[in-house]
């Protein structure tokens, strides 16, 4: 089956029928059905689910690792000499970014994170076609322009809680704050962030897949992501552990795996979305 992003409406249904999900046997999909059947779905699909991480890893570059190299190389390389040096003269060899690095900040990561959806909704929606086994081709990157906005305003929801603490230490960096106390404060709020992720990544993975495919809001995707991954929160955890440890040893691979491992996670997460299970019917 052909997909075409530019089918008439009437063609549009196919994704709200998946809104409920599908299930297996009306549960959870077990783990190891999903990697099994992605990575099958990969290999009929190798040549578009490549190309396109290819793809848009280039055409992202440029706007995002431009700004983020520039900052990086500015502010930690006279970090990094500024350390050296202390090592040479016979003091401690501590590595201490500038308070004006911590101004900077806020807005490299807004940056980011609304210059990163660009193509987000186009790449979920080819791995969503994949998963449908519909056998995209890669100009389904360019169909979800129209969801961008309601991409980058969920992105901001889910970073707003980072943009806070960055915000904070950019407040106390024009206060006069030192760079070791805001290094510490950096390093504590990582630490605090792990909760907030890994409540995201359990009952919110799947709401940037209900923006591109079921073309809701960021609230109401989220809403529905959250009900909808209520009954396969384990699944959904050890889905995520797996993929992490396919993804480092893609990364062990010179960086080279991940072109392999990361079209296979996108369509292990699109088969799960296209997969959840049905909600149980309301009782009267």
């Amino acid at each position: 089956m052909n997909y075409n992003p530019y089918a008439a409406p009437s063609a549009q249904p196919q994704a709200q029928q998946h809104l409920q999900g599908g299930g297996y046997g009306g549960g959870p999909v077990p783990v190891g059905v999903v990697l099994s059947q992605s990575w099958e779905l990969l290999k009929s699909n190798a040549g578009v689910a490549v190309g396109a991480t290819f793809l848009v890893g280039f055409l992202l570059a440029i706007p995002l690792a431009g700004p983020l190299i520039a900052v990086q190389w500015y502010y930690f390389s006279d970090a990094f000499s500024a350390a050296m040096e202390s090592g040479r003269s016979g003091g401690q060899l501590v590595f201490v970014l500038p308070a004006d690095y911590y101004m900077v900040q806020p807005l490299l990561t807004l940056w980011m994170v609304a210059a990163g959806q660009i193509f987000g909704p186009g790449y979920a929606r080819l791995y969503v076609a994949i998963a449908r086994d519909q056998s995209p081709g890669v100009g389904v990157l360019f169909s979800g322009f129209g969801r961008v906005p309601a991409s980058i305003g969920w992105a901001l929801l889910t970073s707003a809680p980072g943009l806070l603490v960055q915000g904070l230490l950019a407040l106390l960096a024009l206060g006069g704050a030192g760079p070791q106390v805001l290094q510490a404060l950096g390093s504590l709020s990582g630490f605090a962030a792990l909760p907030v992720l890994l409540f995201q990544a359990l009952g919110l993975i799947y709401t940037t897949w209900f923006i591109a495919d079921a073309k809701l809001g960021p609230i109401q995707a989220a809403k529905v992501a959250w009900r909808a991954s209520s009954r396969c929160r384990s699944e959904t955890f050890l889905l995520l552990l797996a993929l992490f440890v396919v993804n480092m040893l893609g990364a062990c691979a010179c960086g080279l795996g991940l072109f392999v491992t990361l079209p296979w996670s996108m369509i292990a997460i699109a088969y799960a979305y296209n997969n959840l299970p049905k909600e149980p019917p309301a009782h009267a």
